[in-house]
């Protein structure tokens, strides 16, 4: 089985740790360039098979350095000794002359063994197996080696280089019970007949060796365990493998090939259960003993065992190495049965430099929370704090999901540092799988990459190792944090990122994805745990958050919350995205906009060959002048709605996916442009029917500003009515008049602008499937409500985009 280990550099200290589905670890670390290892235990016997999962004061291992590539020994290199100076599950190693990084920058790779003997030959290590009375520590024979692709500098020396280490032998314990399946205690001394006992490690190669002769080996006698216990050369059983001991002074012998298993050879790695039954009325012992295996090539030896023939949970672990990105989400990814998010237990993380205290944890006693608006919410693990500006936005997220076989864990946000050393702990009840033992020692590790130099255009990808970012969050932090001044851009590779994004108080940034099919923006943020339109807590009191605490309450509005999937909000001026999807993926039916925009009434955004999917509320385009080029948008309920300055659709499709559907609630204020389609086709998906193009607000001070010019729209897209509510959408001349009371005072529409004010039409045809014919023709319940505009009012206020969003300071921006 295998033994997977980190060297590791902190600081000028090399560490050598583990990083497989389920291995130890060390650490070691260089102080003036010269090596220091350590190396944690834990909870797995894979050094002290009997005596407990800590190294003990003087265990020593025998370390090599080698010009990376090849098997060319650095000076001073060859079995270096190093010794344990403490009894803990994180011990140090230090030598008297330790290794030393090369000045002249020259990459180097390790190679190491335990236990350490002084005198080894043409890289020959020796091993005999016959007297294990004492114990099987001392016989756990070990062997690493770091490949090419982690070798290091003296430059390189903080970061983190991977080492295999394998147990090249296989464990042997005997458990003996009496007919009812008792325990018994074996005394005298059992012996193990028939293996070989003489061993030989090639340090240079990893191979492993015997000779042909057998010989007699000396077991240990667990009397803790009540077991009888032996490392052995793995290989075949053969009729002469036979065990020996007594009980209460009378003699037993058993024959390793008699087991239910049907076992008939030993595997390096492999730690081997045999249950033996003692029938003492007859002096005898039931011939066909129960076998239990486990390890495996990728898992070192556990202290548990399972029925029957147990073989290791398998699984792959990312990050694992160094290079990981700051903002990654973690994945282990399973093979055979589809792993299980479990009830109880944790998942936590934890700096390698700093073991005694987790840096983020998830709680698998908890799930999303509804945040209520009415207050007392607890902020738990399952909820996160995102955003790096003023205004950060506090939501429930995933912090654990299953997709497939994978089980996905996104660390809380800004939890993970540039430049970083971690391991990952996760208690066995978090994850249920068949064999998987949870991941209880440091053997997950993995080093984040330094931060970005400051720049003006970063990547996001979750296949390309040499992007900048794993998530677009984490990019737009960046660009938020470094305050980065002039054009920027995010290039958003293809691939599906789910996550919630606030962008706030950032200017002239661009996300250009690869193509509106191929890169997409997703999440199932929604009304029902992430209530309102929110546009974040005040970052002091976010920041503060602890588990446990209340959701901060302010003015009697709950700061939690928020169900956009992209937030765009604050000063955020001329933001802009390119061949992007952002869809909602939450599975039923509610409040969700995958966009929502709440910045300045003078600010900009503009969206061009991006493609928008939800049910309902699928856009909310308020804040100032926004443009949609080129787009598509669905749902099914005042799918594009809320108040704006001026939002222009262009040559854009807008679908009704629902039959009885709503399209449009535009809650503009008075004498603001508001909502025009220019040039759009509103179509519906096939065999809906009886939807209304229009929701009215009443009672709220808008009138609905809203205008189609060019443009064609399927009969059944409103064929149930123009409008909802029964209110003339047509403007009346002048404002002075007109007022509504805001729930405290009479409050004035005010001036005349002389903009007309509702729902307007020029030139838009209404198709049936065969014919086209105008709207105000069509013979809909609510045409007559519809201001048909004038040529005039067209050329003064909507003939084309720089007429439409000629408020916003620069026209020229909104280019395709």
């Amino acid at each position: 089985m295998k033994f997977t280990s980190y060297i590791y550099t902190l600081l000028g200290v090399l560490c050598l740790y583990a990083c497989s589905d389920e291995d130890n670890n060390g650490v070691a670390s260089s102080d003036s360039n010269g090596v220091v290892f350590s190396a944690n235990i834990g909870e797995y016997q894979t050094r002290i098979a009997t005596d407990g999962g800590s190294w003990a004061k003087g265990d020593r291992i025998g370390t090599y350095m080698y010009a990376a590539g090849t098997e060319n020994l650095m000076t001073f290199s060859n079995n270096v000794p190093y010794t344990c100076q403490n009894e803990e599950q994180l011990a140090t190693f230090k030598a008297d002359k330790p290794l030393m990084f090369p000045a002249d920058e020259q990459e180097v790779s390790f190679k190491a063994y335990y236990p350490y003997v002084e005198n080894i030959n043409e890289y020959l290590y020796p091993l005999v197996l016959d007297n294990q009375q004492q114990g099987t520590a001392p016989y756990d024979l070990m062997y690493a080696v770091s490949d090419g692709t982690h070798a290091r500098t003296r430059e390189e020396s903080s970061s983190m280089v991977p080492l295999n280490f394998s147990h090249c032998l296989a464990k042997v314990i005997l458990k003996l019970t009496d007919k009812e399946e008792k325990p018994l205690q074996a005394d005298g001394e059992p012996i193990f007949q028939g293996m070989k006992t003489h061993v030989t490690l090639n340090l240079k190669s990893g191979n492993l060796s015997a000779q042909t002769a057998t010989a007699p080996i000396q077991a240990f006698l667990n009397t803790d365990e009540n077991s009888i216990e032996a490392i052995v050369f793995p290989g075949e059983l053969t009729d002469n493998c036979v065990a020996e001991f007594s009980i209460d002074g009378k003699a037993y012998s058993w024959m390793f090939k008699d087991n239910t298993a049907g076992l008939t050879s030993l595997e390096a790695g492999y730690k081997y259960v045999f249950s033996l039954k003692i029938l003492t009325e007859s002096g005898t012992i039931d011939g066909a003993a129960d076998v239990e295996q486990s390890g495996s090539s990728s898992t070192p030896w556990q202290n548990e065992t399972t029925t029957g023939i147990a073989t290791a949970s398998q699984y792959k672990l990312y990050p694992c190495d160094k290079g990981a990105f700051a903002d990654t989400e973690l994945k282990i990814t399973f093979t055979g049965e589809t792993p299980r998010l479990g009830t109880s237990g944790s998942i936590r993380i934890y700096r390698a430099d700093n073991p005694a205290e987790p840096i983020d944890e998830i709680r698998m006693d908890e799930r999303q929370e509804p945040i209520s608006e009415n207050g007392g919410t607890k902020f738990n693990t399952w909820m996160d704090v995102i955003g790096s500006s003023d205004r950060k936005l506090i939501v429930n997220y995933h912090a654990v999901k299953v997709d497939g076989k994978e089980v996905i864990i996104k660390p809380h946000s800004r939890k993970l540092d540039f430049g970083t050393d971690y391991f990952v702990l996760i208690d066995k009840e978090a994850i249920q799988h068949d064999g998987f033992k949870g991941i209880t020692t440091s053997k997950w590790f993995f080093t984040t990459r330094p931060e970005p130099e400051v720049k003006t255009t970063v990547s996001v990808s979750h296949t390309d190792a040499n992007a900048d970012f794993y998530t677009l969050q984490g990019a737009v932090d960046f660009f938020t944090r470094n305050a980065v001044e002039g054009e920027k851009t995010i290039m958003l590779d293809e691939g599906k990122f789910e996550e919630i994004v606030n962008i706030r108080n950032l200017s002239n940034l661009t996300v250009k994805g690869a193509g509106a099919d191929k890169t997409e923006i997703q999440s199932d943020n929604n009304n029902n745990w992430n209530p309102g339109i929110k546009d974040g807590c005040d970052s002091g009191l976010a920041d503060a958050l602890k588990p446990g605490m209340d959701i901060p309450y302010v003015d009697g509005r709950n700061q939690g919350g928020g169900r956009a999937g992209v937030l765009i909000a604050g000063k955020a001026d001329k933001i802009r995205f390119e061949d992007v999807s952002m869809r909602c993926l939450y599975p039923t039916k509610t409040q969700a906009e995958v966009l929502c925009i709440r910045n300045k009434s003078d600010n900009a955004t503009a969206f061009v060959r991006c493609r928008f999917y939800s049910q309902q509320d699928t856009l909310l385009p308020g804040g100032g002048y926004n443009w949609f080029y080129d787009c598509y948008v669905e749902g099914d309920t005042d799918f594009i709605w809320g108040g704006n300055s001026a939002c222009l659709f262009e040559s854009c499709e807008v679908e009704m996916i629902t039959s009885g559907g709503r399209g449009f609630n535009a809650r503009v204020k008075a004498n603001n442009i508001g909502y025009v389609f220019s040039e759009c086709s509103l179509t519906v998906a096939e065999g809906v029917t009886k939807c209304r193009l229009l929701e009215g607000s009443d009672g709220t001070g808008m009138v609905d500003n809203i205008t189609f010019v060019n443009t064609t729209i399927d009969k059944e897209f409103f064929s149930g009515g123009i409008n909802s509510k029964d209110k003339s959408m047509v403007p009346i001349a002048g404002y002075d008049d007109i007022r509504y009371n805001d729930g405290n005072n009479v409050v004035s529409l005010g001036e005349d602008t002389g903009i007309k004010d509702g729902c307007k039409m020029y030139n838009c045809t209404y198709y049936d499937g065969e014919n086209k014919k105008s709207v105000q023709e069509s013979g809909v319940n609510g045409a007559d409500r519809i201001h048909t505009l004038t040529l005039e009012e067209y050329n003064q206020y909507f003939k084309d985009r720089s007429t439409v969003l000629g408020g916003y300071v620069d026209t020229t921006w909104f280019t395709e």
